[in-house]
């Protein structure tokens, strides 16, 4: 049975995820194209921005690692949340201008990201148990896929008929209300805790085989998942069919296959049936990106994404269950905040050597090259679901 302060914070989590989850659809697809619309479909420009970004997130992860292992990790989440808003005003008065402060933009939108996602993995590690991560991550992805369907709709149709400023100002109103609802879950400063050392925690981790495999795992998800393949998926809709419009329907339908996929993996998703799940999904991924190579056009592009969308949410889930119960063993736990930190310098590191590829490949102003970059980071991707299924294998006679 959960205790009634647990309870309440899964809730206080899925919701906050949920909130999160409609700005990041904005800075993600809608201001990215934005970005790309104004900068004249220059890649190196886009390429630029989410290499500052990440290079911030990765400073900002390390220098803050003494204030989240000993002060309030509540506050810092909060103020990464003010960073949003400020972020979302900037957009809002610049408007096409930004592209003019694009590396300063990026640095601002980086330190949001790590002040953000740093405290809330350390908060879910905290309050899900290794027992209720399965049905957590399948339910809150769940309805954070039905948002996926219903947010890029609203923001194409907004961003295409409608004013730029007031649907702006309606995004930075719910970072009011993300803080509002994350200001209950309550986490004292732990003074007493140990300084902050990642090269402590090195000694003692480095050796250990599974911790290993998680890290070269953020390594390759910085490059696709959470860095450049993403991107590439989003620019290459944007040069196919054009408008906002038909980038949020694009975007929407393929979430309504992933919403069912990840209820049922809530409700019947074991351990042991991550393997099989991986090898399926790695080979829908491979015979998708093999027939977009021999035929690129738009029919075998949507193809493609469809795989990638469906893939990635679900690679993604299993890698975070795993990177939870890694951090709750007890070799791990009292370097829990060395662990994440970690962590996060290799998930941005993948980040930056995936958009200097971009960086590079939008020099040649050249879609061709473009189009096989997205080949190279299909089969990194592949390459992950290699790697995650071989430590699922190590860890799965922990939860049998």
């Amino acid at each position: 049975m959960l205790g009634k302060k647990t309870a309440k914070n899964i809730k206080i989590l899925m919701i906050t995820d949920c909130l999160r989850t409609i700005n990041n659809i904005f800075m993600e697809t809608f201001l990215l194209a934005f970005i790309f619309k104004y900068t004249k479909h220059n890649a190196t420009d886009v390429g630029i921005y989410h290499f500052m970004t990440y290079l911030a997130v990765l400073i900002v992860a390390y220098l803050s690692g003494n204030w989240l292992k000993r002060g309030n990790r509540i506050l810092m989440y909060q103020v990464g949340v003010i960073l949003t808003c400020t972020y979302m005003l900037i957009f809002m008065f610049f408007k096409e201008n930004i592209v003019h402060f694009l590396p300063l933009c990026g640095l601002i939108f980086g330190t949001k990201i790590a002040l953000r996602a740093f405290p809330f993995n350390l908060i879910v590690a905290d309050n899900v148990g290794q027992d209720r991560l399965i049905a957590f991550k399948g339910y809150v992805e769940g309805l954070k896929g039905i948002l996926r369907i219903v947010v890029p709709i609203v923001l194409g149709t907004l961003f295409t008929y409608g004013s730029h400023f007031g649907t702006v100002a309606a995004l930075t109103v719910l970072c009011f209300v993300e803080l509002f609802v994350f200001s209950f879950i309550k986490a004292r400063p732990r003074k007493n805790a140990s300084r902050f050392s990642i090269p402590v925690y090195w000694r003692r981790a480095k050796g250990i085989k599974c911790i290993k495999e998680l890290y070269w795992l953020e390594i390759c998800r910085g490059m696709t998942i959470d860095g450049t393949l993403g991107t590439l998926v989003v620019l290459y809709i944007v040069y196919l069919f054009k408008t906002d419009f038909n980038l949020g329907m694009i975007t929407s339908a393929f979430f309504v296959v992933t919403i069912i996929i990840h209820f049922l993996f809530g409700r019947f998703g074991r351990y042991h049936y991550f393997s099989r799940i991986l090898l399926m999904t790695a080979g829908a991924m491979v015979l998708a990106v093999i027939l977009f190579l021999l035929l690129p056009n738009k029919e075998t592009f949507i193809l493609y994404n469809f795989c990638f969308t469906v893939v990635v949410q679900i690679l993604g889930s299993i890698i975070d269950i795993n990177m939870f119960n890694i951090s709750n063993q007890p070799v791990v736990t009292r370097y829990k905040c060395e662990y994440f930190a970690v962590r996060e310098m290799f998930l941005n590191m993948g980040r930056l050597v995936s958009y200097t590829l971009l960086i590079v490949a939008g020099l040649w102003s050249n879609f061709l090259l473009i189009k096989y970059l997205l080949v190279f980071l299909t089969v990194v991707l592949v390459v992950m679901c290699t790697i995650c299924i071989k430590l699922n294998r190590e860890l799965n006679e922990n939860h049998s």
